[in-house]
C-alpha cells in the first residue's frame, strides 16, 4: 500500500480525487472537489463541524488527481453554500501548481488509450449499481418531480384563491393532503 492510499485510507487498487488542508483555526478539512480550473477549484465538505469562513486562508491545500498531486499550496475561500449536509466551497488558488503536464496525454497517444481503459475501469467500478436498484430510484424522481408540479399547482390555487384568511386555506388543504401524500412517500 502506498503512502498516499494509507494516508487516506484507500484500498490498493483505488484511485481518486480528494482535496486537504488546514484550516487557520488548524482544523484538517477533506473534500471531494467538483471543478477544477488553474486559478478556482470548487469542493464539497462533508465534515458538518468543519467551520469555513470566507476569506479564509486554507493553509496546506492539496489537490490530488487520480493520485496525483497537483496542487500544493493555499487557498483562500471566496464562496460558501451550506446546504446543512455539506458545504460547498469555491477557494482561489495562488500560483503553487506543481510541474504537471497536462498535456502530456494528448502529445502521447499510447499514455492517452492506458490512461482511459484506467478511467472506465474506474468509472465502472463505482457505478456497479444493480439495474433494479437504478429502476427504482428512476421512479422515485419521476414521482417526486410529478408530484412537485402537482403540489405547484395546488399551492397556485390556494394564493389565487379570493379567501381572506389564505392561511386557514393552507392549513386545511394540509390537512386533506398529508393523509393521502405521506403514505405515497
Amino acid at each position: 500500500m502506498t503512502r498516499e492510499n494509507k494516508l487516506f485510507g484507500r484500498t490498493s487498487g483505488e484511485r481518486d480525487s480528494v482535496i486537504v488542508g488546514r484550516t487557520s483555526q488548524g482544523y484538517e478539512i477533506r473534500a471531494t472537489p467538483l471543478r477544477i480550473t488553474r486559478h478556482v477549484v470548487a469542493f464539497e465538505v462533508y465534515n458538518p463541524y468543519s467551520i469555513l469562513q470566507l476569506s479564509e486562508v486554507l493553509l496546506e491545500f492539496k489537490i490530488i488527481v487520480n493520485d496525483r498531486l497537483i496542487y500544493s499550496g493555499r487557498a483562500t475561500v471566496s464562496s460558501l453554500v451550506n446546504t446543512g449536509i455539506v458545504v460547498v466551497c469555491e477557494a482561489t488558488l495562488d500560483e503553487a501548481w506543481l510541474d504537471v503536464d497536462l498535456f502530456a496525454l494528448v502529445t502521447q497517444p499510447k499514455k492517452l488509450r492506458a490512461d482511459y481503459v484506467d478511467f472506465f475501469k474506474e468509472w465502472e467500478r463505482i457505478h456497479t449499481i444493480l439495474p433494479e436498484y437504478k429502476v427504482v430510484l428512476a421512479d422515485m424522481q419521476n414521482y417526486f418531480v410529478d408530484l412537485r408540479r402537482w403540489l405547484e399547482q395546488v399551492e397556485l390555487g390556494v394564493r389565487s384563491s379570493p379567501s381572506r384568511d389564505r392561511s386557514q386555506l393552507e392549513r386545511d388543504v394540509l390537512q386533506e393532503l398529508v393523509p393521502s401524500v405521506l403514505p405515497s412517500i
